[in-house]
């Protein structure tokens, strides 16, 4: 009976914690696979993992750099099976006509390519900075990295874009907008 109430507590407790992050995690996630289905196991595998391993993390305020962590890198695992994948359904495409797409949608498609083309520690520093607001010291944190490797990060991130999308004008306040 008394685990029974230690397992109830656990969930309240991790609930306090876990659902103010849920919206951003998802978005997050989102951003760096773009497949909403793929998204969704790795919010549900990260909050999984996250609940299992709840009892050893003896610093609740490092909570969301913990979860942010779990996300990115089982978002790196599945961004790595992605890119085999595309690689092979691109081989198999006969069809170019299949790639055509409206004046809006290439605009994003092309932001999202290069993106892809961006390396993904640069890319996921980019998108917690630029899109879900995050400070440098919670990226820091979440990629358990120095302040100069963040800004070095982001700093390179943003000029591959520039040179991917040759612009020196990268509207990257439309990211969140591609994004979310």
């Amino acid at each position: 009976m008394e685990q029974n109430q230690d397992s109830v507590q656990k969930q309240h407790d991790f609930m306090v914690l876990y659902k103010p992050l849920h919206n951003r995690l998802c978005k997050f996630v989102h951003s760096m696979i773009w497949d909403k289905e793929d998204a969704k196991d790795i919010v549900n595998e990260t909050a999984l993992q996250a609940f299992e391993r709840f009892d050893q993390i003896k610093d609740k305020e490092k909570f969301m750099s913990y979860v942010f962590s779990i996300a990115g890198n089982l978002a790196k695992r599945r961004y790595k099976l992605q890119k085999v994948k595309a690689l092979f359904d691109w081989v198999k495409a006969d069809n170019q006509e299949a790639w055509q797409h409206s004046e809006q949608t290439l605009t994003q498609s092309e932001l999202r390519k290069a993106l892809d083309q961006v390396p993904f520690k640069q890319r996921r520093a980019l998108l917690l900075f630029e899109v879900f607001g995050f400070s440098y010291n919670e990226i820091c944190t979440i990629e358990n990295c120095s302040l100069s490797a963040v800004k070095t990060r982001i700093f390179q991130a943003k000029t591959k874009l520039r040179h991917y999308l040759a612009n020196d004008e990268v509207p990257f306040g439309q990211l969140k907008s591609v994004i979310v």
